[in-house]
C-alpha cells in the first residue's frame, strides 16, 4: 500500500567442499551478502521479491567435491533495487596444493549493502589434511576481512583445520609451525 517501506534482503551462503585422501584440502563457502532500502510509496506499488536457491550441501563419498553456489536474491519494484548474487561453494582437492575458500556473496542496490565473506584459503604446500572454515554475512558492516572463515597457512606436517567466521569476527587462522594447529569460530569477535 501507500506510505513507508523497509526492507532489509539477505541473501545466500555457499556449501563447503568434501576433501578425501591423506593430503586432501577443502575449503569452506562464502557467506551470503545483504542489502536494505527504504522509502516512501505514494501509491500502491507492486513490489517483486525473488528469494535465491539455497545451496545443496556435498554428500559423503570418497571422492573429492566442490560445495555448491547459492542463488541470486532481488526485490524491485522499491526505490533502489537490490540485487545479492549467491556465495559461491568451497573447493575441494586431493593432492598438495593451495586452495581457495567459496567468494562471498555479492550486493548492489539499496541504501546500504555489504558482501559476504569469503571461505578460508589454504596457503601451505606441506603435507596432510587441511580444512577450513566458511564466511558468514557482514550484518555490522566491519568488512570482508572480518567476516572471512580462517585461513591455513601453518608450515606444519600434520592435519589442520580452521574455524569459520561468525556476523561479528572472523574465523581463527592455523599459522606457525605447530604439531597439529587447529582453531575456532569467531561470533561475538575474531577467533585467535
Amino acid at each position: 500500500p501507500a506510505g513507508y517501506y523497509d526492507i532489509i534482503a539477505i541473501g545466500t551462503g555457499g556449501s563447503g567442499g568434501r576433501g578425501y585422501g591423506a593430503d586432501s584440502r577443502a575449503t569452506g563457502g562464502g557467506g551470503p551478502a545483504w542489502a536494505r532500502d527504504w522509502g516512501k510509496f505514494a501509491a500502491p506499488t507492486p513490489v517483486t521479491i525473488t528469494i535465491g536457491a539455497r545451496a545443496l550441501g556435498v554428500p559423503d563419498g570418497n571422492t573429492n567435491v566442490n560445495g555448491n553456489a547459492g542463488g541470486t536474491t532481488s526485490v524491485t519494484g522499491i526505490t533502489n533495487p537490490i540485487t545479492l548474487t549467491g556465495a559461491q561453494g568451497g573447493k575441494a582437492i586431493g593432492s598438495v596444493a593451495t586452495l581457495s575458500g567459496g567468494a562471498g556473496g555479492t550486493a548492489s542496490g539499496g541504501r546500504i549493502r555489504a558482501n559476504g565473506g569469503r571461505g578460508g584459503n589454504v596457503t601451505t604446500t606441506s603435507t596432510d589434511i587441511k580444512t577450513t572454515g566458511g564466511g558468514a554475512v557482514d550484518l555490522f558492516l566491519l568488512g570482508a576481512d572480518r567476516t572471512r572463515g580462517g585461513d591455513i597457512s601453518s608450515t606444519s606436517t600434520a592435519s589442520q583445520y580452521s574455524g569459520g567466521a561468525g556476523v561479528g569476527g572472523r574465523g581463527g587462522d592455523a599459522t606457525g609451525v605447530y604439531s597439529n594447529p587447529t582453531t575456532g569460530g569467531g561470533a561475538g569477535g575474531d577467533a585467535k
